[in-house]
């Protein structure tokens, strides 16, 4: 069947003997019956030497070397069973499944055993179920493949019989045969000193769940359709055991191994395993220290802080009123103090770059109940008490009520216009007003929205920035993330 693989890679999907006897036109009566299988077989590799022949091969190097370096493409691929022992060995897995389901992906995942080698660090093999090599090599090749196949692994699976039901029928034997092959790898495995552990080989959780797993495998557009729908009483079981029924199906070994595969030597496998954590709980947020050198500043929270205090100046001027000073300096601490100026400091550069080159940016969410995000022009919404503002000679005046006038105090120009203030939730709906100062139009601004909203009441939630960008430029904008 490789041959064929070889030969006609680009002109076939599979490669099993009825779909060789379909392309090479041999008849094929008796599916899965020895004799009728052998010699269909004989007759479809007969074809197969005459166009290896007309290929110009002849002798089996010829054959080989008509293979590429996708080699793993040419063969069938066996079954294994990983398990990170360690947060190490836990990375390690993502790696072999990501190489796995990328570099050397062909319709499914196929892991190279080099591959594997290079990650093995902290990861638990064992041999599998039916498909891995070691069942296959103790069903059909010599003792010294199987030797070799448990040699590899770190510890060794058998399944109960009945796990192995579609198989009966191939063995002259049947269950018997079955029962001295899990008997066989036994042996071996405890020569090398090798971890025995009876499995379930679990595809659903409870035995009336069987037929629908059977449907699944038929179905041309789930399974792929590569086996007929089986008959109930000869299609494997694959349902979790209990520690009662996995003792039961090993009956056949004497009490003491039995309760040592099923109850010992499991429990071993699961001490092995340490706490791994799945979801850090710390953020990889890019200190400062780190991150200065690339945008060529001396300091990110020295940078941060310069440019809300300029801002703050630009709409409040030299003297801003406690409400500002207060609200600012304790967002700043919150955001310092956990880890996040980084973050503020990226949004900022994002969204001047993208103003700078004439698309303007949309803020979204929670981020408009920080004062230092308006400051640094992350966002528009400014999150303070509803107040008016000069833009001219900054005088400003906050709506607040008898506990914050004790507070702070209020001036009489701030006085006359606690009317207009006291009527309104958002400073947007204030009524036009000029400056008592200077005679300009006033500013309305502010929108009453704790910061509390944003970073918790301890200041330590993560900054969730939201921004949206033009459709058009958001190309641009991953590309800057990236260059930052």
């Amino acid at each position: 069947m490789n041959g064929l693989r070889v030969l006609h890679k680009d002109d076939l999907k599979r490669f099993n003997l009825p779909a060789m006897c379909k392309f090479y036109k041999v008849k094929q009566e008796h599916h899965h019956r020895a004799t009728d299988d052998t010699k269909v077989t004989a007759e479809c590799f007969i074809l197969m030497l005459q166009e290896f022949i007309k290929a110009g091969c002849k002798t089996l190097m010829d054959i080989n070397n008509l293979i590429t370096d996708e080699h793993y493409k040419m063969v069938f691929a066996s079954h294994i069973t990983l398990i990170a022992k360690n947060q190490d060995g836990y990375k390690n897995l993502y790696k072999a499944v990501s190489d796995a389901l990328t570099v050397h992906c062909n319709g499914e995942g196929i892991l190279l055993k080099s591959v594997l080698d290079q990650y093995r660090d902290g990861v638990l093999v064992g041999s599998a179920c039916h498909n891995g090599r070691v069942f296959e090599a103790a069903l059909n090749e010599s003792p010294e493949a199987l030797k070799e196949e448990i040699s590899y692994c770190d510890y060794i699976e058998v399944q109960p019989p009945s796990a192995y039901r579609h198989l009966f029928n191939e063995l002259r034997n049947g269950e018997d045969d079955i029962k001295m092959v899990i008997k066989k790898i036994i042996k071996e495995a405890k020569l090398q000193k090798k971890l025995v552990v009876a499995t379930s080989n679990c595809h659903y959780l409870r035995p009336e769940l069987k037929k629908y797993r059977d449907i699944l495998i038929a179905s041309p557009q789930i399974g792929g359709g590569t086996s007929k729908l089986a008959r109930y009483d000869e299609a494997p079981d694959a349902h979790l055991r209990t520690t009662t029924e996995m003792l039961e199906e090993f009956g056949f070994l004497d009490n003491v191994l039995a309760n040592e595969i099923v109850i010992e030597n499991t429990n071993k496998i699961a001490d092995m395993i340490e706490e791994i954590k799945f979801f850090p709980k710390e953020m990889f947020v890019p200190a400062d220290d780190e991150f200065k050198d690339s945008l060529g500043v001396p300091s990110i929270i020295g940078a941060m802080r310069d440019i809300v205090w300029s801002t703050c100046k630009q709409m409040y001027g030299d003297n801003p009123h406690s409400i500002v000073k207060e609200r600012v300096e304790h967002e700043l601490d919150c955001i310092i103090g956990a880890g996040y100026s980084s973050v503020y400091y990226m949004s900022y550069l994002l969204v001047k770059k993208s103003n700078e080159d004439g698309y303007l940016v949309g803020s979204r969410g929670s981020v408009g109940s920080s004062i230092v995000a308006t400051m640094m022009n992350i966002t528009e919404i400014n999150p303070l008490l509803p107040h008016y503002r000069c833009k001219k000679c900054h005088f400003h005046a906050f709506k607040m009520n008898s506990d914050m006038i004790n507070k702070y105090g209020i001036t009489e120009h701030e006085q006359m216009l606690q009317e207009y203030l006291q009527k309104v939730e958002s400073g947007y709906d204030l009524e036009d007003c000029n400056c008592p100062i200077c005679g300009e139009p006033l500013a309305k601004d502010g929108q009453d929205i704790p910061f509390e909203t944003f970073l918790g009441f301890n200041g330590d939630k993560v900054p969730d920035i939201d921004l949206n960008f033009s459709g058009e430029y958001q190309a641009v904008a991953h590309e800057y993330v990236r260059t930052l």
